[in-house]
């Protein structure tokens, strides 16, 4: 056994998983890897709920800017992709956990043409657009463009 250690430690391209590999206790149980599997899974999923929920408080409950100017901070294309992934990620959190709370902010999400997005309080009626005002301030909701409201 020292002969194989002392070999695997000598070439480097079979690495540390080779070395974990040779060194496995075959009594290890199947319920172990299942307990590990168990564990990770859970700890993954409480990692993706607890960085989703502080990416959302940052935009939504942050308290030195209102949402449209953290949103106005990210580039043009990156602010609807922002929408995009949010919104995937509540999916996969809804479907592990059906207990699982959709974060839903109070304001439409209207996507433009770039890319980037306006921000209405309250959320608009469906089918009417969000009106942004020149001060950069949270729109309006106004008349109907026929864009779907994207509601996160």
């Amino acid at each position: 056994m020292k002969k194989l250690l002392l070999a695997i430690m000598l070439i480097p391209s079979i690495g540390y998983a080779s070395l974990i590999n040779v060194t496995t206790n075959p009594a290890k149980k199947v319920s172990d890897y299942v307990a590990q599997i168990q564990s990770n899974s859970t700890s993954m999923y409480k990692g993706i709920l607890d960085i989703h929920t502080a990416t959302y408080n940052l935009i939504w409950n942050n308290p030195d800017y209102p949402p449209q100017t953290i949103i106005s901070g990210f580039a043009p294309a990156d602010q609807t992709a922002l929408f995009q992934y949010s919104g995937a990620v509540q999916q996969v959190l809804s479907q592990a956990n059906p207990k699982y709370v959709v974060l839903s902010p109070n304001y439409t999400i209207t996507p433009n043409a770039d890319g980037s997005v306006n921000l209405c309080s309250p959320i608009c009626a469906s089918g009417q657009s969000c009106i942004q005002t020149t001060s950069g301030n949270l729109g309006t909701c106004g008349a109907s463009i026929g864009i779907p409201n994207i509601v996160n």
